[in-house]
């Protein structure tokens, strides 16, 4: 996961640019990224110990945090 200070310091850097986060999101720490605007995930939502394939529970529930935090729905 991405280190929450170097996040905010971008943030505050660039307070009106879209930033987008590719880095260890999971539903788990998905709120301490709420400043960030944009997520790409895959490891961080997939099956433990399986590289390839999404845990589909994971994926639902960081899809219920985004909305939660006022993301798409």
């Amino acid at each position: 996961a991405a280190d929450i200070n170097k996040i905010s310091t971008f943030r505050d850097a660039l307070p009106e640019t879209p930033i987008a986060l590719a880095s260890g999101i999971t539903p788990d720490n998905a709120f301490d990224y709420a400043t960030i605007d944009c997520f790409m995930v895959a490891t961080g939502i997939n099956i433990a110990d399986d590289f390839y394939n999404v845990d589909q529970k994971k994926l639902l529930l960081l899809k219920k945090k985004c909305e939660e935090m006022g993301g798409p729905q």
